[in-house]
């Protein structure tokens, strides 16, 4: 199905953060068959840097392009 699945972290965590989640493009495609097929287009995690230690918020349309 593609590349549909992106980190964006600091370039000091980029490598700890890709060998995490480096199964995270096959996940994607299973969920869509189990389920039904993600409908936001690119799947993107934002690795938030330790000085912000708590948090998040979910934005599916988000452009970071």
């Amino acid at each position: 199905m593609g590349n549909r699945t992106y980190i964006i972290t600091e370039p000091a965590f980029m490598n700890e953060s890709v060998a995490t989640l480096d199964i995270l493009p096959e996940l994607l495609d299973k969920t869509d068959k189990y389920l039904t097929r993600y409908i936001w287009g690119d799947y993107k995690i934002l690795i938030l840097p330790k000085s912000i230690p708590m948090g998040g918020m979910e934005n599916p349309n988000l452009n970071l392009s």
